[in-house]
């Protein structure tokens, strides 16, 4: 290179590392209920309420969009809006049945230019589980305690769900989500195996329930 051609291409390539470019950083959250011992990330179902949120990053800083008109769709149809409008809160139909939901924000002329970003969100349908802490589920006969765990359910509190348990043709209706199941096993049930059964519906939406089992081996 001549000294001028290299001059040319470091100006180039310092002018190229300015012009960063304009990304999005973006984020979301719903406010299922799910029981105390679950780690991953809350997912919604059909019904819930989610809050979908984003910030514009302009060569590595958060970009002002407050007087940029900002547009919110859901699977293609706008839903929400407004200038400088970051955030858009939604809620999932009860008879939504696809397996998650696509949105979109549309950030116009910033900087002369429109922006957009899209968020993939998973839908999920309400479980209910048995915890059974009784190694490989065997039993023998007594009185065994059995909690119920809630995952991703559209209540404020296992309070609010309405369960009913089964177990040798025999159900127990009425307990709350917080009540642990006593179940007495008899001698007469040991080499067989004891199937028992959560229900647990929403009162408050006739399409939220779920059904959760056990088997127990009765040694």
């Amino acid at each position: 290179f001549s000294g001028g051609a290299l001059v040319a291409l470091l100006m180039a390539a310092a002018a190229s590392a300015q012009a960063a470019p304009i990304t999005f950083l973006t984020t979301w959250r719903v406010s299922s209920f799910v029981s105390s011992e679950y780690q991953g990330k809350i997912l919604p179902s059909p019904g819930s309420n989610v809050l979908a949120a984003f910030e514009l990053i302009d060569n590595g800083r958060l970009a002002d969009v407050s007087a940029n008109d900002i547009s919110w769709f859901l699977n293609g149809k706008k839903f929400s809006g407004g200038t400088g409008k970051k955030s858009a809160a939604f809620a999932v139909p009860k008879l939504f049945r696809e397996e998650q939901l696509e949105i979109k924000a549309l950030v116009k002329q910033y900087k002369g230019a429109n922006y957009e970003t899209f968020m993939t969100i998973p839908v999920v349908s309400a479980e209910a589980a048995i915890a059974a802490p009784y190694p490989k589920s065997q039993v023998t006969n007594g009185l065994y305690a059995f909690a119920p765990l809630f995952y991703f359910w559209n209540v404020n509190s296992p309070d609010d769900l309405l369960l009913e348990w089964t177990a040798r043709d025999q159900t127990v209706k009425g307990l709350g989500g917080r009540d642990i199941l006593q179940l007495s096993i008899p001698a007469a049930a040991r080499q067989t195996t004891l199937t028992l059964t959560l229900s647990a519906n929403n009162p408050d939406n006739e399409y939220e329930f779920a059904r959760g089992s056990v088997d127990l081996l009765v040694q």
